[in-house]
């Protein structure tokens, strides 16, 4: 089990977030599944300390298992527009 140090901390905070289309569209055919992969690619260059774990996505909703430092408030980053 690999662990992740910050300046006054040591963590493994692990998520599993599923986003899904509207009403369960199914659009995420291969080239936008692409699109997708390369999107969340060019987060890490913002956020160097994100670590995909895993990427599915499938159809109509996609699953990301992530290591996110704990410094980052992860209800920020995935509420809903408004």
């Amino acid at each position: 089990m690999k662990l992740y140090k910050g300046s006054h901390s040591v963590y493994k905070t692990q998520y599993h977030i599923v986003w899904s289309t509207r009403f369960q569209r199914k659009i995420l055919v291969p080239g936008v599944e692409a699109y997708l992969r390369t999107k969340l690619v060019e987060i890490t260059r913002y956020y160097p300390d994100w670590h995909y774990v895993e990427i599915g996505i499938d159809k109509d909703h996609f699953h990301l298992h992530m290591i996110i430092p704990p410094r980052h408030a992860i209800s920020i980053y995935l509420k809903s527009p408004q």
